[in-house]
């Protein structure tokens, strides 16, 4: 598992340094705005699918392949997920030119879990703090703690994968409204 979520890291950082790149290029550069208005509303949402269904399957490879127990705010996390891959297909099939706003909120909502778990992550696993995870209370589904865990880098773990996962489906929502807009 440490040669899997290895991979998935440095995917991670691949795809927030591309993303952070792309961003101040947009606010600051008119030929990195040029470059990114070639790419059709179409293409935001094809790259949107390809990255959830990449991200759905590596989670799912925890879960199953590596039997990585997952948590009640990890279950959160997917519930704002695992709809985009429905949603992508029917808006390209049917030619429906407002679903940006449907991945965006879906993003929005699926990052605010996804941050509030890295936080109690990053308060237990990266800085040593006793903190007592949300997912704690002895409900039907495991806490984290119960977990070996996944952190690499010293400080990506699977919640850090999911805030940066949102965060580029955020963005790519936000420039397939613009494209929608034109």
């Amino acid at each position: 598992m440490e040669s899997y979520s290895f991979i998935l890291s440095l995917g991670t950082l691949g795809l927030l340094v591309a993303m952070v790149l792309h961003f101040v290029g947009y606010l600051l550069s008119p030929k990195v705005r040029e470059w990114s208005g070639k790419l059709d509303y179409d293409d935001h949402l094809r790259i949107i699918g390809a990255l959830v269904l990449s991200s759905v399957l590596f989670a799912l490879g925890y879960q199953y392949i590596y039997h990585l127990a997952v948590c009640e705010l990890c279950w959160w996390q997917r519930i704002w997920l695992f709809p985009i891959i429905v949603v992508v297909p029917v808006s390209l099939y049917y030619q429906i030119r407002h679903n940006h706003i449907i991945t965006g909120v879906l993003g929005i909502i699926g990052g605010f879990f996804a941050s509030y778990h890295y936080y109690y992550h990053f308060q237990a696993w990266v800085l040593g703090n006793f903190l007592e995870m949300p997912c704690e209370g002895g409900g039907l589904l495991p806490a984290c703690v119960d977990n070996e865990g996944v952190l690499n880098f010293g400080f990506i773990t699977i919640p850090f994968m999911g805030v940066v996962l949102f965060l580029a489906i955020v963005w790519l929502s936000y420039l397939a409204h613009r494209k929608a807009r034109q």
